[in-house]
């Protein structure tokens, strides 16, 4: 995660994230599920009411790979030049809340904020999105 504070070499996801979301990928883990199941309610914090439609046709099941896996880093982190953390405070996730605060205290990171933008910013602001990744490049 950002700034090194968060996912040390060797942690995964899975030691980061909220116990109700733990539980889920517990509960497909035991039942020897390959993914997690895609949520049956997007909140508005995830997706806005135009995009949900469409995002709801893209779904498919979260890999429990992607939340078991260690990550293996090994001091790379510290050999990116130019690193940007972007949050988005409407979509709350208080791991999220505290990457940012480390990035905004660490002088080698730059950050920014997208407060009216779901978790979905892509689709909520493009242009904005596109103009953060031509930044950061």
């Amino acid at each position: 995660m950002a700034c090194g504070t968060q996912l040390e070499d060797g942690r995964t996801l899975a030691d980061l994230v909220a116990e109700p979301m733990r539980e889920v990928i517990d509960s497909a883990a035991a039942k020897g599920e390959l993914g997690i199941p895609t949520p049956t309610r997007l909140p508005p914090t995830f997706v806005n009411a135009r995009d949900e439609a469409f995002v709801r046709s893209k779904l498919t099941p979260q890999p429990i790979a992607t939340y078991a896996q260690p990550i293996g880093a090994a001091g790379a982190l510290e050999k990116v030049a130019k690193k940007t953390y972007v949050r988005l405070p409407t979509f709350p996730n208080p791991v999220f809340d505290k990457a940012l605060a480390a990035c905004k205290a660490d002088p080698s990171w730059s950050t920014t904020e997208l407060a009216d933008c779901g978790h979905l910013a892509m689709l909520d602001a493009p242009e904005r999105v596109a103009d953060l990744l031509l930044r950061a490049a």
